[in-house]
């Protein structure tokens, strides 16, 4: 199966060059996509994703939503994800799903998870391997609801 991300990108940007407003054309992709996006103000603007510090990314809820809705339809407990560029960065962000189901399905004692995302029957449990090509790090920080997949910390 192969999924496509939900988020729509403009074709064209508004970006200041030396004080001065452009319009620029985004790649010229009529259908470009994204799993998230980076700016409230230019959906199509990247460069945050460049800054390396923590960030919100706008939109991965509804990402999450479109991969839990196909785990669950699938009828296979092993599933494996590919990603490239910020699909690794998406990718990144289900196995961390996928580790802390897993984690909470071994635990012998009851955890207290508020998040569907996160519980011991989550359908990202499924993830059973994942290859990531081209990416970079991912830095979302999201709001208190999100703090389950929230990856710019490591953790010991």
């Amino acid at each position: 199966i192969f999924l496509e991300a939900p988020h729509l990108l403009p074709l064209t940007s508004i970006v200041e060059i030396d004080g001065q407003k452009v319009k620029v054309t985004n790649g010229g992709r009529k259908n470009a996509k994204a799993w998230f996006i980076y700016s409230k103000v230019d959906p199509a603007d990247a460069s945050n994703s460049l800054q390396e510090i923590p960030m919100v990314y706008i939109g991965l809820d509804e990402s999450l939503q479109v991969v839990k809705e196909c785990l669950e339809k699938v009828n296979h407990q092993y599933c494996s994800i590919l990603g490239f560029s910020q699909g690794a960065v998406f990718c990144h962000i289900l196995s961390s799903l996928a580790m802390q189901a897993k984690s909470i399905a071994r635990s012998e004692t009851e955890i207290d998870v508020e998040s569907e995302m996160v519980s011991s029957n989550s359908p990202f449990s499924k993830i059973k391997s994942a290859i990531l090509l081209s990416g970079f790090p991912s830095m979302h920080s999201g709001p208190s609801d999100a703090e389950e997949y929230q990856t710019h910390e490591y953790r010991n």
